[in-house]
């Protein structure tokens, strides 16, 4: 009796979502993926040391974009002796420790310590793609997606959505969005990312989307103003772009908050300055 109770103990989840393109100029042929050796070496020492269990990346520079670029400059990723550890960015980021399922073709990761869960058939450790990836809307751009895994967290059957979608084109936001809440169908569901939408200071198509869909599936957000009000800025593109809160987290089965780091109190930017072009999220849920 006592061991049935203790199986049904509330656990902890440590999460990072974090869209670390990079916005350095010398980056623009990597279309401001995050291509900075000194860069990726500064926020593979933060994501280290905040130890997190579930990871939602954006913006990554891949192995398959490092052959098309066949970079030599020592400065960026794709260099030869910058991938001696790992050809994969997000391995060379997390280390030995998670596995990793990849967008094929695209720039987003979902990570899973293994000491926290597994994702559904990929082996402990591995790195494998994404199961679901739908098709890209018509005429939308195919750097970015929405994505899912299923996993087994901590003994919980969670679906792990990653949303990446369109930061230009309203429509294929939109479109994506859908797409993105639609692949909210395991038994819980996991949502984050840069999600490229405003809900606090912005109105349009995307938006109405993303009211929608939160009141009807009844999701919690853990992000924004449940961290702060008003929500603090997580899109720190330059000047003249206006400030945004673009990045969120939300479920709906636990419980908890998110950090927004660099701006919360005792917290700092995973590239401890501004190379970025958002703030990364780093959340504490309790799964009941």
């Amino acid at each position: 009796m006592l061991g049935a109770l203790a199986a049904q103990a509330p656990v902890t989840l440590r999460v990072l979502s974090a869209n670390i393109g990079n916005n350095d100029l010398h980056c623009s042929r990597y279309v401001f993926k995050l291509c900075l050796k000194s860069v990726e070496d500064r926020v593979r020492e933060s994501v280290r040391a905040l130890a997190p269990e579930v990871v939602a990346l954006q913006e990554i520079s891949t192995a398959a974009q490092c052959e098309k670029k066949r970079g030599r400059s020592a400065r960026k990723v794709c260099a030869a002796q910058n991938r001696t550890e790992a050809e994969e960015q997000t391995r060379r980021i997390l280390g030995p420790d998670y596995t990793i399922a990849i967008t094929q073709g695209r720039y987003e990761a979902i990570a899973v310590k293994v000491s926290a869960g597994t994702i559904k058939g990929c082996a402990p450790g591995a790195i494998c793609w994404t199961e679901f990836l739908p098709e890209l809307p018509q005429g939308c751009d195919p750097g970015f997606s929405v994505s899912a895994v299923d996993a087994a967290l901590k003994g919980r059957a969670v679906r792990i959505v990653n949303l990446h979608p369109d930061s230009v084109k309203s429509r294929c936001r939109a479109l994506e969005l859908e797409q993105g809440f639609a692949l909210a169908s395991g038994p819980q569901n996991l949502l984050l990312g840069d999600w490229n939408t405003d809900p606090y200071h912005y109105q349009g198509e995307d938006v109405q989307v993303w009211r929608r869909e939160v009141k009807q599936r009844r999701l919690t957000v853990h992000s924004g103003l449940a961290e702060h009000d008003p929500p603090y800025f997580t899109d720190l593109v330059p000047w003249p772009w206006p400030d945004k809160t673009l990045d969120h987290v939300l479920s709906d089965f636990a419980s908890g908050s998110c950090v927004t780091l660099g701006v919360a109190p005792g917290t700092k930017r995973l590239d401890d300055h501004g190379d970025l072009d958002h703030r990364g999220q780093l959340c504490e849920l309790t799964m009941p």
